[in-house]
């Protein structure tokens, strides 16, 4: 049994994919103003922008299912995302200084460079899955329990970094 780059890949940026859309399905409404309140777009495309980045990513879910003919497509569509996603949340927080993240679903932390630095790793390992090579079938079960311990692994520490970051920051109290 082996792990391939392509399977991890695959498996990360579903699950990771996974947890944006169900947070941001959960609180639309709040996904809505926190777009709004990235100050990029006129007021009134908020909503259909909000919209159009949950489908874009259920579309990511989708292709990333094992036996999909649009693996490869998926890892380009979610790379693309992150490329926009990690540009706009730049440009906000140069310009506005405190930004809060909606990228899991509403959230009260202000971006910070950890999700910048999140957002890249997610990309990096899409980039990597497109670069390592042709699909194949789907692995077998034994195989696929193999790889999805680790790529959920992956995807629930980079939704929960900044949390992770933050907590790591906090002194010890010790009495």
């Amino acid at each position: 049994m082996t792990v391939e780059l392509w399977d991890y890949a695959r498996g990360v940026v579903c699950l990771a994919f996974a947890l944006a859309v169900v947070g941001k399905a959960r609180d639309l409404g709040g996904f809505v103003h926190g777009v709004r309140s990235l100050g990029l777009l006129p007021r009134r495309l908020a909503a259909p922008v909000a919209g159009t980045v949950v489908a874009l990513e259920l579309a990511v879910v989708v292709a990333m299912l094992p036996g999909g003919a649009w693996t490869v497509a998926g890892l380009v569509l979610a790379t693309a995302q992150l490329l926009v996603y990690t540009a706009a949340l730049a440009v906000a927080m140069r310009r506005q200084g405190d930004v809060r993240c909606a990228c899991f679903g509403p959230g009260t932390r202000p971006v910070t460079p950890v999700h910048l630095v999140r957002n890249g790793i997610l990309g990096a390992i899409a980039a990597a899955g497109i670069l390592a090579g042709v699909p194949h079938p789907a692995p077998a079960a034994a195989d696929a329990a193999l790889v999805l311990g680790p790529a959920a692994a992956t995807a629930l520490l980079l939704a929960a970094l900044d949390d992770v970051v933050a907590l790591a920051r906090t002194p010890l109290h010790t009495d």
